[in-house]
């Protein structure tokens, strides 16, 4: 017991979290969670403290024609407090993993801890966190505002419960988002909820997706944006249920991620020999520019 205990929480402190979830030179994807802003809150989070950052709250350019004064703003600065929630896994090991020389059962644990923990958070991002994510258990939903984000899109039938959407509806949603922010960024991407949104068409039914390219983890590429899936996406974003989000699009600094490292916390054994080891992890999730943070796309009519 105590061999395995030691071997998984070596293995465990090869991992840096943080820089697991945004390394695109590992050439793996972590799902949507490495497409945000992630921070390393390990030393704050670990000594029960919150994580601080500060953050611009109006990311809008003033523009003017040339020879005029452009219309002075004030960029509006603010705090953004993170506060740990806790996240865990429990993972089994069988007797035969462990008796199998040729089975690497560290980097399996190490792959299955991170995949698990990652899949936890986003399924909080998207489905189960809370409009402000101000309970123990919660982080902030990425439809916390929604009134705020919604915007309408026309769409076709393409089957029960599934529409395509045609190109020039894209686009006027990518002008706005780009008009709002002053962004002509290349770190802006759409995530699709790929039970509902099957695809994007010109006026003649072809698809205008690109599949060429692609970076990792992006299925598809949409007006010059990345397109990546989700299959943790809300049935419905506020109290009106026939308001299904086909999906979203957003920037690198749409949403905050603080997370500590991961800690192997126990271990027990069952009579059958499989080792049973729970790992977790401290973590919080915000909105990050609260203006115009988004745009969820949903349907302009139900279906």
């Amino acid at each position: 017991m105590v061999n395995i205990e030691t071997r998984m929480g070596e293995a465990l402190k090869q991992v840096n979290l943080s820089n697991t979830i945004v390394d695109a030179s590992s050439g793996k994807t972590i799902g949507i969670l490495d497409r945000v802003t992630v921070f390393n809150a390990n030393e704050d989070f670990k000594n029960n403290q919150p994580f601080a950052v500060m953050v611009e709250g109006d990311t809008t350019t003033s523009r003017a024609p040339i020879g005029t004064a452009p219309t002075l703003r004030d960029n509006n600065i603010r705090k953004v407090t993170f506060n740990r929630k806790r996240i865990s896994t429990a993972i089994e090991i069988t007797k035969q993993m462990l008796n199998n020389a040729g089975f690497d059962v560290e980097t399996y644990f190490k792959k299955l801890a991170v995949k698990r923990i990652v899949q936890g958070i986003e399924q909080q991002m998207f489905v189960t966190g809370s409009a402000t994510g101000s309970e123990d258990d919660k982080i902030q939903s990425i439809f916390a505002t929604p009134s705020l984000w919604k915007y309408q899109v026309a769409t076709t039938s393409a089957g029960t419960g599934k529409v395509t959407v045609l190109k020039d509806q894209m686009q006027n949603a990518l002008t706005e988002y780009c008009g709002n922010n002053g962004k002509i960024s290349n770190d802006m991407f759409w995530t699709f909820n790929m039970g509902i949104l099957t695809d994007v068409l010109d006026k003649n039914g072809n698809s205008v997706q690109k599949d060429d390219n692609l970076p990792d983890g992006a299925y598809a590429r949409l007006l010059g944006k990345s397109v990546y899936h989700t299959n943790y996406m809300a049935t419905q974003i506020d109290t009106d249920t026939t308001v299904k989000p086909l999906g979203i699009l957003m920037s690198k600094d749409s949403y905050g991620v603080a997370i500590s490292d991961l800690e192997l916390t126990s271990v027990s054994k069952t009579r059958n020999g499989t080792v049973v080891l729970v790992v977790e992890a401290w973590v919080d999730g915000k909105v990050l520019n609260q203006n115009d943070a988004l745009k969820i796309l949903v349907p302009s009519t139900a279906f």
